[in-house]
């Protein structure tokens, strides 16, 4: 618990803004295990981007939903503080359910696609991922985002 209420006051002063998360209701058990890890996986990089799960998720600043509502090919989507997960995510690898949840996450940050297949930011998966990649093409697009000094 000490090393939570430290790292929360150390972001206070040094990390980027944080954005408050909500899952839509009702959320399949394995949408907010994706969520939980995805918000982890963003406390580890760069600038350390946080974002606060919240229980009322219609008073977060972005709300994450299962939706079929995106083009066929999409697995998930942002725009204008939603983020909708397509159901049939849920049959894929928990590294691939993680790593969508986190490519949705960068859009509502601000990050945009990048030219590198390997790279989390990348516009297409090809799933069975072993982990979620963070390149150089995402690293130069955070900045070009955010200000790295």
């Amino acid at each position: 618990m000490k090393t939570l209420i430290f790292f929360l006051a150390a972001c206070l002063v040094s990390c980027a803004p944080s954005r408050t998360i909500g899952i839509e209701e009702p959320a399949a058990p394995w949408l907010a295990q994706a969520v939980d890890r995805a918000i982890f996986f963003w406390v580890q990089k760069p600038r350390q981007i946080s974002f606060i799960l919240v229980e009322n998720w219609q008073e977060a600043d972005t709300v994450i939903r299962m939706s079929d509502e995106m083009p066929e090919h999409a697995a998930g989507f942002y725009s204008m503080g939603r983020i909708g997960i397509r159901p049939r995510v849920e049959e894929w690898a928990t590294i691939d359910q993680i790593c969508i949840v986190s490519h949705e996450l960068g859009h509502s940050r601000g990050l945009d696609h990048v030219e590198d297949d390997d790279s989390l930011m990348s516009p297409v998966t090809s799933g069975f991922r072993e982990d979620c990649s963070w390149s150089a093409f995402d690293q130069r697009e955070f900045c070009q985002t955010n200000d790295c000094g």
